[in-house]
Order: C-alpha cells, then sequence, then structure tokens
C-alpha cells in the first residue's frame, strides 16, 4: 500500500486514552474497511471460477484444491470481521443502555 491509500490516525486516540464508545467506532471503521477488500477477493475468485467453467479450462486437482483453500480462507477471514462486528455493536448497545453513548 503506498502512502496515498493510508488512512489518517484517528484524532480521538492521539494524545489521550480514548474511551470505549471511541475505540468501538474506530474498530467498526476498521471491520468495514478490512470488508471491502474481503468482498472484492472473494468477487475475483469466483469470476475466476467462472471464467474457467467457461472457458473449459482444465484446472489440475492441485489448482483446485488451492482455489478451494482460498475461498475457505477467504470465508473465514469474513466469518471472523462478522462476529467481531457483532460483538462490537452489542458493546456499543450495552454503552447506549448505559447513557455512554
Amino acid at each position: 500500500m503506498d502512502e496515498s491509500q493510508k488512512k489518517p490516525e484517528s484524532k480521538a486516540t492521539i494524545g489521550k486514552n480514548p474511551d470505549l464508545l471511541t475505540l468501538s467506532k474506530e474498530d467498526r471503521a476498521f471491520l468495514h474497511d478490512l470488508a471491502n477488500p474481503l468482498a472484492i477477493a472473494g468477487g475475483l475468485l469466483e469470476a475466476i471460477r467462472e471464467e474457467a467453467d467457461r472457458e473449459n479450462l482444465k484446472l489440475t486437482e492441485g489448482q483446485i484444491r488451492k482455489l478451494n483453500k482460498l475461498g475457505n480462507a477467504l470465508d473465514r477471514i469474513g466469518d471472523l470481521i462478522d462476529s467481531r462486528r457483532k460483538r462490537i455493536v452489542e458493546i456499543q448497545d450495552k454503552l447506549a443502555a448505559n447513557g455512554e453513548s
């Protein structure tokens, strides 16, 4: 990633201890930033599979196994992101219920 693609550090965490709500908002934004390239990778994998089928490309068993492993790895990352996102929402809901929003 080149310097132009990097996001500046959040002002909320510079020079002070952020509160839980601020951290949870930052984490949700971070997970969103992770999910976008993950969705692109999953779409590209599916496009490769469809193109191979359409073009009647004969993939070796090893190539098929690697593509399947890649798909499984992408799915696992997506599951981890979803799980963490749900946990963050739970935390935000508890903070809101306690009047900390």
